[in-house]
């Protein structure tokens, strides 16, 4: 499960080992990936015009973290919209 959230509201903390970024293509985007397991954890925007972003892998959070948001299922294979 990804989420969406927002430099200025957000505090990643990382354990222990290096993370990898991985930009490439128009350099919009960065990949954040653990350097221990590889694991993708977030990419965030580098687009400046725009307000920089944050997608987050819940995957890689504490259990505890995704049960206190709000969730929105989204159709992203067919329609395209939000299914709620």
């Amino acid at each position: 499960m990804w989420g969406r959230t927002d430099h200025e509201h957000t505090d990643i903390e990382y354990g222990t080992g290096n993370v990898t970024r991985y930009v490439h293509g128009d350099k919009t985007l960065a990949f954040i990936s653990c350097g221990v397991c590889g694991c993708t954890t977030h990419w965030e925007s580098l687009d400046h015009i725009r307000p920089r972003q944050l997608k987050l892998n819940f995957a890689t959070a504490d259990a505890a973290i995704p049960d206190s948001i709000p969730v929105r299922l989204f159709d992203g294979a067919d329609s395209w919209d939000y299914l709620d």
